[in-house]
């Protein structure tokens, strides 16, 4: 077969057209990470971000609740309950510690799962991984489903101890199989996406499938998902449907996003650019940064309303700074040209390298072309190389068009070397 020659500015064209064509479909068509899910929400205690999976969380649903009334420390532990939820007194981490504390010393294993999760989170400026662990080990002894959950997420997020994915599944399942429905849904997460361990979509929708019965909206809200990424029958858009609208009747954020996406694409329901705008608005306002990168992609286009290029770039610039690669692309590219804002190519370049650097295509093209012919940045023919071999080892056919050939005509053997080798390493963040 001929293959076409393109420059990587012709490239760089092909992709925007690619992206623009199909980022408002972004993430229906995969999993959210399971350690994307667990770093944006598992020790955050404002929100429940997509899923609620440690109990650091210390919302309703994860805390720990007494597993016998006469259990030693039953009054410690509950006064510390009040104290942590804000429930007849003001909230209080550091007197929910202490009671917690009191109580676990009694050998109230759910007393220790509540102030291990203090512990792990940090909330209330307490932080100790260690005594974390230990306490969560202590419980788990007990059997304690809880422990059980917390001691796979240390593993998996690597506190107190070394990541291990494979460590971390071993105790998911042992808390799925007691019936721990958070449990169920990271689990089947991880056997959906293959996250370290191996992958197994049908153990995965089976986890998945136990947790959506017994109410889990998260879990609704991924079964939901995993019937989108089916081939289109409609069998799986029914199952879909019901899902999602289930999940969205507990305002799960993630579900009504999937909904806003249904409706942007037509897909299992009639388009309806309006109805898709208000769903992101809502998923939005509950935090979900993916539905904040959908309404920047629909006020940038001019999608169902006027193009506004200041409210893209404001939405850009919040879940831009929670991490997400594509907002980052895009706020880079807005900098670069000057919509919504001046013109700034030195913050467009740090925004494309922070984007490449998670591992997304577009910018990884783009910075080695920055870096090709020095603007935002001293120019550097070897760190333009080190990108645009990452970006070939990330697509293989956009890789044999790029001017790899081209740049290492024009440097020393020790330089190219030195690119290959750091290109060989990258791993994204």
């Amino acid at each position: 077969m001929k293959r076409t020659k393109h420059t990587a500015e012709q490239i760089m064209k092909m992709l925007h057209d690619a992206a623009t064509a199909t980022e408002n479909l972004c993430c229906m068509l995969q999993l959210v990470p399971a350690l994307q899910l667990l770093a944006r929400s598992c020790m955050r205690i404002t929100s429940r971000f997509l899923l609620v999976i440690l109990v650091p969380c210390i919302s309703s649903v994860c805390i720990a609740q007494p597993t016998s009334p006469t259990e030693n420390g039953a009054s410690d532990f509950a006064l510390g309950n009040k104290y942590l939820l804000g429930d007849g007194v003001k909230q209080d981490y550091t007197k929910a510690a202490q009671y917690f504390r009191a109580a676990a010393n009694k050998g109230n294993s759910d007393a220790k799962v509540n102030l291990a999760n203090l512990l792990a989170s940090g909330n209330g400026g307490m932080s100790d991984y260690v005594e974390a662990m230990r306490l969560f080990t202590e419980a788990s002894r007990g059997g304690t489903r809880s422990a059980d959950l917390g001691i796979g997420v240390m593993h998996l997020r690597g506190l107190g101890t070394a990541t291990n994915f494979v460590e971390a599944a071993k105790w998911f399942t042992k808390a799925a199989i007691k019936g721990d429905d958070q449990a169920q849904v990271t689990l089947g997460v991880m056997l959906l996406e293959g996250t370290g361990i191996r992958k197994d979509k049908d153990q995965g929708r089976q986890w998945l499938s136990k947790a959506a019965e017994l109410g889990n909206a998260d879990a609704q809200a991924h079964l939901g998902q995993y019937y989108l990424n089916e081939p289109r029958t409609s069998a799986n858009l029914d199952k879909a449907r019901e899902l999602l609208a289930s999940a969205e009747s507990k305002t799960n954020a993630l579900a009504i996003r999937l909904l806003g996406l249904m409706h942007l694409n037509g897909v299992g329901v009639s388009k309806d650019l309006e109805k898709a705008r208000s769903y992101f608005e809502r998923a939005a306002a509950l935090g979900e940064m993916n539905a904040i990168y959908n309404l920047g992609v629909m006020y940038r286009d001019g999608i169902a309303g006027k193009q506004n290029f200041d409210e893209a770039f404001r939405l850009f610039l919040r879940c831009a700074s929670e991490g997400l690669a594509a907002c980052q692309y895009n706020l880079g590219t807005m900098y670069g040209e000057g919509q919504g804002t001046k013109v700034d190519d030195e913050v467009a370049f740090g925004w494309m390298k922070s984007s490449a650097e998670r591992g997304y295509l577009g910018a990884q093209i783009k910075i080695a072309l920055l870096l090709r012919h020095g603007v935002g940045t001293q120019r550097n023919v070897r760190e333009a190389l080190k990108w645009f071999l990452i970006a070939a080892k990330t697509s293989e056919p956009i890789g044999t068009s790029l001017p790899i050939a081209e740049l290492k005509s024009e440097m020393s053997n020790e330089d190219i070397l030195e690119a290959e080798r750091e290109a060989s390493s990258f791993v994204p963040q």
